[in-house]
């Protein structure tokens, strides 16, 4: 018992000494906030299409309107939108507009993949098995 507690107390004087000698933290400064924060993207930019298109689609503040939100999609997919691309893929997936189409959706949920977004490479997961 007197081997543990003299082990033990050695090992807290180590990692004292090495608390007390380690360099401490440097205080994080926060980033300053950007202009841009807070404020909506112009009209005709392609986020501001692609949440026009989820509105529509989800029946946010305004009836629900599956032919307008893939317009909306297709004018933001047109600038390489990748949420809009994986919109487009999803909508052909499950068939909002017409049958089910998976090659289709394949295609959206490739391009939107290559853009980096995320879902649309868990989809093609999905569709490869």
């Amino acid at each position: 018992m007197k081997k543990f507690a003299l082990a033990l107390g050695g090992l807290v004087l180590v990692w004292l000494v090495a608390k007390l000698k380690a360099p401490s933290p440097k205080p994080q400064t926060r980033p300053k906030p950007s202009a841009a924060i807070g404020r909506e993207p112009a009209p005709d930019s392609p986020l501001a299409q692609t949440r026009l298109g989820l509105q529509y689609l989800q029946g946010q503040g305004r009836p629900v309107d599956k032919i307008a939100a893939a317009q909306s999609f297709w004018r933001a997919a047109a600038k390489g939108e990748p949420n809009a691309l994986f919109y487009l893929g999803e909508m052909a997936y499950f068939g909002d507009l017409e049958p089910p189409d998976y090659l289709d959706a394949a295609k959206w949920f490739q391009l939107a993949a290559e853009r980096g977004q995320s879902q649309a490479a868990y989809y093609l997961g999905l569709m490869s098995l």
